[in-house]
C-alpha cells in the first residue's frame, strides 16, 4: 500500500497514520511531500527502496536508501533560495539573528523511528551551518 499527501500538518499526519497503520496486515510505505515513513518491509520481505534527489546535477544517479522501518525526513534549501548580487540567501532563517543561514549543506537527510523525529533532526543539522555534521555526531540519534 502507498499513501501520498501534501499538506502544512505533515507532521502530525505522518505520526498519526504510523500509529494506525501497525494493525493492518499489510506493508506499508507513506509519502508526506517527500518525508517517508513505514511500518516495516515489504510483502516480499526487502526493504523499501529511496532514492535520494541528487543537489546539484540532476542527470546523475540517485542514492538509494533501504528502509525497513521507521521514517526518513529531508530538510534542504536546493530549492528555495534567493540569489542576488551573487549572493545566496537560504530560504531557512537563523532564529537568532533572523537572517537566512550560511555555510549550510544544501540538504540533510535522516533516518529515525517517526518522522517528527527525523525532520526535526535534519532540520536543526541545517541550521547550525558549517557545523551540522559535527552536530549530528554529537547528539544520540533516537531507537
Amino acid at each position: 500500500m502507498y499513501h501520498q499527501e501534501s499538506n502544512s500538518a505533515q507532521g502530525y499526519g505522518k505520526l498519526t497514520k504510523q500509529e494506525l497503520y501497525p494493525s493492518l496486515d499489510a506493508a506499508i510505505l507513506i509519502n508526506c511531500g517527500g518525508d517517508l515513513a513505514c511500518n516495516g518491509r515489504r510483502l516480499n520481505g526487502e526493504s523499501w527502496k529511496v532514492g535520494i534527489e541528487p543537489i546539484v546535477d540532476a542527470t546523475k544517479a540517485k542514492p538509494i536508501i533501504a528502509l525497513s522501518s521507521g521514517a526518513l525526513a529531508t530538510s534542504e534549501d536546493s530549492q528555495r533560495f534567493l540569489l542576488k548580487n551573487g549572493i545566496r540567501y537560504s530560504h531557512v532563517l537563523n532564529t537568532i539573528t533572523g537572517w537566512p543561514i550560511t555555510n549550510a549543506p544544501r540538504s540533510v537527510t535522516i533516518a529515525a523511528p517517526t518522522c517528527i523525529n527525523a525532520g526535526i533532526i535534519s532540520t536543526l543539522a541545517l541550521l547550525q551551518g558549517n557545523e551540522a555534521e559535527d552536530f549530528l555526531e554529537s547528539i544520540e540519534m533516537p531507537d
